[in-house]
């Protein structure tokens, strides 16, 4: 169904100074890019390296399929 979230993408909310916020907001423009797109940019890379378990893979897929079935009903 059309603007529906998608089922393999998880919300975040978080809270940051508003110094922090304009500082974010700064940097993103000054790579041309919007606010939401470059922090998904930084949290990338600050994870690249980090390798998820076999537990963690495994609470993704329920949690996927749970999604689907919620959206089917």
């Amino acid at each position: 169904m059309p603007g529906m979230p998608d089922v393999h993408k998880r919300n975040l909310g978080i809270q940051v100074s508003r110094e922090l916020y304009y500082q974010l907001k700064r940097e993103a423009k000054s790579h041309r890019l919007g606010l939401a797109v470059y922090v998904r940019m930084i949290l990338s890379e600050a994870v690249k390296d980090v390798e998820l378990t076999e537990e963690d893979l495994t609470k993704i897929i329920k949690e996927v399929r749970d999604a689907k079935s919620k959206r089917n009903r």
